[in-house]
């Protein structure tokens, strides 16, 4: 096996696609529970950076359908945390800032990292969908694993 060297500009170039479809993700779901119509907003807005910055590289269309279904699997996602959340009675459980911090830094490297691989495999638009998930679920494993009082939510 022979090694070679790989450029930063190669290794961060998805991060540049990644990060609006990220923000556009986590604005719109702050947009939602401030002002419900400001969400549509956020999410034309995260659309038009994200089809612009992938636009070099990957293609903007690439670019804006890997966006739109990952965007598309956000209701199944917070869904599936909910659901969750529910039946491991992490659902107002009490867990220290860092674990939380560290519950949000895990997951968007776990986002980027399939999210990565999916735009180097030219697979974007089925791998983002499950990059969101495998973030989800992972802040979801940390806020089960976190120390803190079990909570109660009423459903």
């Amino acid at each position: 096996m022979v090694a070679r060297a790989v450029s930063a500009r190669e290794l961060l170039t998805p991060l540049a696609v990644l990060v609006p479809i990220l923000v556009t993700v986590v604005g719109a779901a702050v947009a939602v529970t401030i002002f419900p119509p400001l969400a549509l907003l956020v999410i034309a807005a995260g659309l038009v950076v994200t089809a612009a910055a992938g636009r070099a590289t990957y293609g903007a269309r690439v670019s804006l359908v890997a966006a739109g279904c990952t965007l598309l699997a956000c209701p199944v996602a917070f869904f599936v945390w909910w659901a969750a959340s529910i039946n491991l009675s992490i659902c107002g459980k009490n867990v220290g800032s860092v674990w939380t911090v560290l519950a949000c830094i895990l997951g968007a490297l776990i986002f980027f990292g399939v999210g990565s691989f999916g735009l180097h495999t030219y697979r974007a638009i089925a791998i983002m969908p499950m990059a969101l998930f495998a973030a989800v679920l992972t802040m979801l494993l940390v806020f089960a694993v976190a120390p803190g009082a079990p909570g109660f939510c009423e459903t």
